[in-house]
């Protein structure tokens, strides 16, 4: 008997010992109880979290209830957690000011909690922007991130500010390795489509993402890759879809993969071509029968809408890019500038300079393009027009051209990525021309972060958009989008008539010019000067 009341004593103790314990593994995240008690101490995907980081707008956290729970009486239903979201994924300011970013969680039965006030917010850079409890105040110039931290969750927040009135937004996307943008085009709906590429460390990862017209993100599409792929082109298509382009290296040898997107960004087909010789072949655009023509290093080739081949012609000095004309043939860019009727024979090729790259059709039916010594103008039959060399500033020696483009008021926009001895820094410069060739403007862009760009596009109201890559401040380089206002009304002057006092100054007099400015889109604006002599 006494064998008996000592061993119940001893089981006593050690359930006392036990719920002695037992707040101690909650307070503190021990876990001796979780595999009995999971959903009590927060148990996630095998990781355990304090109860007061767990709750949650379906079940206040109630020691009764635990109790209960513990004691088999009660079972406690609580939703898991599955996400953490912002409301806003991009900000852009063009002045000082503030703005208010909401937290979401998310639960598995897809309803959603404010967690605004209880999420541990940072900024990567407070002298450019601080956040508390999501209000963010903008104090200078440059970008920052804003990281929002809450359970195991954590999400980012890029923001830029440019007190240039220039620019509309940037845009950039991190996807936690390292990322570029190559190609992008206008879209139907007035947004931004974007070929990229993730690079990580083992393996790479092909990605389309769409880009809203404010500059806010809408959604990226990962593109299963065939071998070691890198993006080349992406360009709308007639039907609100995308076409893409990409070389690739696998066991087929060197080939070009060609895909075919929906509005959505899903690939709809895809074919591959061989890619021989020494070119890299590397364009892509749809044609005015819904077909295609790519090059491929050697050859075009054009397809039908199906992406099935109709004819294929070798190009003798290198294919790297085809723009079909006005007239249905086309412009192929190699070592020379060869042009080919409809049916794929050769015209004529022409040498127009060293290092051909980037090209774009002209309104009088000729090119633009970009040698090693400047840009090209070249009319209809190859006869070159005009050479222009884009210099920089005086103190400035290295630049490397990013794409060149006819603007729609005929001028033409050079895009650059710029060293700058003089200052150590790293820039973007746009370069305006007149239809002859002549510099009217140069602006520069970027923060010395690493801004790369790859392709300038124009957009139907007249702006700019460069793709490329910018570094960030957590995750090296991510993909950089950057929005340039169009001229405002500066139109290309054609002519100046100047009107005025005629005959002998006296020594102080104060007279007025008037000047007249006749534009290329036909109008004319009056300035007036006053100037003292």
């Amino acid at each position: 008997m006494k064998g008996l009341t000592r061993k119940v004593a001893h089981i006593l103790v050690a359930a006392c010992f036990m719920a002695t314990l037992l707040p101690i593994g909650v307070a503190f995240g021990k876990d001796s109880f979780m595999d009995d008690y999971p959903l009590i101490y927060g148990a996630q995907d095998g990781r355990l979290e304090s109860l007061d980081k767990l709750s949650t707008s379906h079940t206040k956290y109630d020691s009764r209830e635990e109790e209960e729970n513990v004691r088999g009486k009660k079972s406690v239903s609580r939703e898991q957690p599955t996400q953490l979201t912002l409301s806003k994924t991009q900000l852009h300011f063009s002045k000082r000011g503030k703005s208010n970013v909401i937290a979401y969680i998310h639960y598995k039965d897809k309803s959603k909690e404010d967690v605004t006030k209880k999420v541990e917010w940072t900024s990567s850079n407070t002298s450019i922007v601080d956040v508390k409890d999501g209000k963010i105040e903008v104090f200078d110039e440059g970008r920052a991130i804003i990281t929002a931290s809450y359970l195991d969750f954590q999400v980012n927040l890029h923001v830029s500010v440019n007190f240039s009135d220039e620019v509309l937004w940037e845009f950039m996307y991190d996807k936690g390795l390292n990322e570029e943008a190559f190609s992008g085009s206008p879209t139907s709906d007035g947004g931004f489509i974007v070929l990229g590429i993730s690079r990580g460390w083992k393996s790479d990862e092909l990605f389309a993402l769409k880009v809203k017209k404010n500059g806010a993100f809408e959604w990226e599409k990962k593109i299963a890759m065939k071998g070691k792929e890198s993006p080349r082109t992406i360009r709308l298509t007639s039907d609100g879809g995308y076409v893409m382009l990409s070389n690739s290296e696998g066991r087929k040898g060197r080939t070009i993969i060609l895909r075919k997107l929906n509005v959505n960004g899903s690939v709809r087909w895809s074919k591959e071509f061989p890619l021989t010789g020494k070119y890299w072949g590397g364009y892509v655009e749809q044609t005015k029968d819904d077909g295609f023509i790519l090059a491929t290093g050697e050859a075009i080739i054009k397809l039908d809408k199906s992406g099935r081949e109709k004819w294929k012609t070798k190009i003798k000095n290198g294919a790297d890019l085809v723009r079909q004309t006005s007239d249905e043939g086309y412009y192929v860019l190699g070592n020379y500038v060869t042009k080919v009727n409809q049916s794929g024979k050769t015209l004529w090729t022409k040498d127009v300079g060293q290092i051909l790259t980037f090209m774009d059709i002209t309104n009088d039916g000729g090119i633009v393009t970009y040698a090693e010594d400047g840009v090209v103008k070249v009319d209809e039959k190859g006869k070159i027009k005009w050479r222009r060399t884009i210099e920089g500033p005086p103190y400035d020696k290295n630049q490397r051209i990013a794409g060149v483009i006819q603007a729609s008021d005929g001028g033409y926009i050079v895009a650059t990525n710029a060293f700058i001895f003089k200052d150590n820094t790293q820039v973007t410069i746009l370069y305006k021309l007149d239809e002859k060739g002549k510099v009217i403007w140069e602006k520069h862009f970027g923060f010395d972060n690493g801004e790369w760009v790859n392709e300038v596009r124009e957009t139907k109201e007249g702006e700019y958009v460069l793709v490329g890559k910018a570094r960030s401040d957590l995750n090296g380089e991510d993909v950089y989008l950057l929005k340039v206002k169009p001229d405002k009304g500066q139109k290309i002057v054609k002519t100046v008539q100047f009107s005025g006092k005629n005959g002998l100054l006296k020594i102080g007099e104060t007279f007025q010019i008037k000047a007249t400015a006749t534009y290329t889109d036909g109008k004319k604006r009056r300035c007036e000067y006053e100037n003292e002599y």
